[in-house]
């Protein structure tokens, strides 16, 4: 099984991962 540490390792990286691939998305669309 995978290990707490590892399991929060990996949310934080799928969160940087969406905030940085889609905040640019979200913020390029409301300004158009």
């Amino acid at each position: 099984s995978v290990t707490v540490g590892g399991w929060w390792t990996f949310l934080q990286s799928i969160h940087a991962e969406l905030r940085f691939f889609f905040f640019p998305l979200l913020s390029s669309s409301i300004i158009l």
